[in-house]
């Protein structure tokens, strides 16, 4: 190239494209597209780590340009405190094209739901009924973790517990990522059931309520309408 005939140092590429439209700069080369699938992970997996297996058909180029279909088999690796969300990628495993450079196949791990426990991040919460006389008097009760470990969780001596209340055992959340011995913290939102009408006589109540603080007396004036609460079922209330 001549000095003045375009910059020196420009690449001839460039000079080409700019003449048949390639806008500037080398041309890249085709890639297949990506492949994407969504994963269902129990979260019992995701707490103990598993691995998975996938099986997806692809087409393959084979030397002579020729392109064939065939089944093929991916093993994924569920680590211990992977996030919901997470993508897996398993490199070039897309389909095939003769000429073209082989797109990825993506995962996105799907955390499913559980029947007793929540994830938020590290932690996990569930939810326990105890009684009223747990609530009164301590509670000690027990269950199973998702790696088949028997928990125990008591109340401190002399605790009451208030009807909703969140309790924290620390250590028993999710395995942390990258360092799988440490774990987030399990809270447990406690539930008071009370005695159904037909379980406890008057006497029994009057007695429980002798032991109770003296309740503080509401202040009726002169006009007030006074009512007695009907108890009902929730299916009774007219929405």
């Amino acid at each position: 190239l001549k000095e003045g005939g375009g910059g020196a140092g420009m690449d001839p590429f460039d000079i080409f494209n700019s003449f048949f439209g390639g806008g500037g700069g080398r041309s890249r080369q085709r890639k297949t597209q990506d492949v994407m699938h969504k994963l269902g992970v129990p979260l019992e997996d995701l707490y103990n780590g598993a691995t998975k297996k996938l099986a997806l058909n692809r087409h393959i180029a084979d030397s002579q340009g020729r392109v064939t279909k065939k089944k093929e088999v991916l093993e994924v690796r569920i680590e211990r405190g992977m996030d919901n969300g997470k993508k897996v990628v398993f490199k070039e495993k897309a389909d095939e094209m003769p000429g073209a450079l082989t797109g990825d196949v993506i995962l996105i791990i799907q955390q499913a739901e559980h029947k007793v426990f929540k994830r938020q991040g590290p932690h996990l919460t569930m939810e326990k009924d105890i009684t009223l006389k747990d609530a009164l008097c301590g509670y000690k009760f027990t269950f199973n973790h998702m790696d088949k470990r028997q928990i125990v969780v008591e109340s401190a001596k002399g605790q009451l517990t208030e009807p909703g209340s969140w309790v924290c055992i620390q250590g028993e959340g999710m395995p942390i990522k990258g360092n799988s011995f440490n774990k987030g913290n399990l809270f447990i939102r406690l539930t008071v059931k009370f005695p159904r009408p037909s379980q406890v006589s008057s006497e029994v109540l009057s007695q429980i309520g002798g032991l109770l603080p003296a309740q503080q007396p509401a202040v009726v004036g002169d006009e007030a309408d006074e009512h007695v609460a009907k108890p009902m079922g929730e299916e009774e209330i007219v929405r």
